[in-house]
């Protein structure tokens, strides 16, 4: 196919992922925003880059894995039994809704590290507020409203750790 082997391996020059001097050093450049990147300026499988990775997850374990249909069984079967099942299933529903939209804005208004120090308190606040709670209003405020905007907030940094 290819007269040269080498013609084969080395991309086409001028282009995004174009070699440049590969026989010396096999670095990749690109372009973002008139900066020119090597691929050796991101070096990769370092320490500290594995433990952004596994605290990203562990952000989105405690936020997204608060997204379940468990809760809304048991507030069926234990303290708001005596209410109606359609009015206790918006208490999951809208948080679903609020907790991805708090997410959305917390992108757009605060800077991640922000994020992480008002979501997080907010968070446990939410979560204590719930183990208080006893009436459907209370519940439906502490479960959809405050624990929702505190992991938005949160699930926020995740990807923006993993990524920076």
């Amino acid at each position: 196919m290819f007269a040269d082997e080498k013609q084969a391996r080395e991309p086409p020059r001028g282009g995004p992922g174009a070699s440049i001097g590969a026989e010396e050093t096999d670095a990749v450049e690109w372009k973002f925003d008139e900066q020119i990147f090597t691929s050796s300026d991101f070096p990769e499988g370092r320490r500290e880059d594995w433990l952004a990775v596994f605290g990203a997850w562990c952000l989105v374990f405690c936020t997204f894995g608060l997204v379940s249909w468990v809760f809304l069984d048991d507030y069926k079967k234990g303290p708001l039994a005596a209410d109606n099942p359609g009015a206790v299933s918006w208490i999951t529903s809208l948080q679903a809704f609020v907790q991805t939209g708090g997410s959305a804005l917390a992108v757009r208004l605060l800077r991640p590290a922000l994020a992480l120090l008002i979501g997080a308190p907010l968070y446990r606040c939410g979560l204590m507020m719930l183990s208080l709670s006893g009436e459907h209003y209370q519940t439906f405020l502490a479960h959809s409203i405050v624990v929702a905007l505190g992991s938005g907030a949160i699930f926020t940094t995740s990807p923006i750790s993993t990524t920076s």
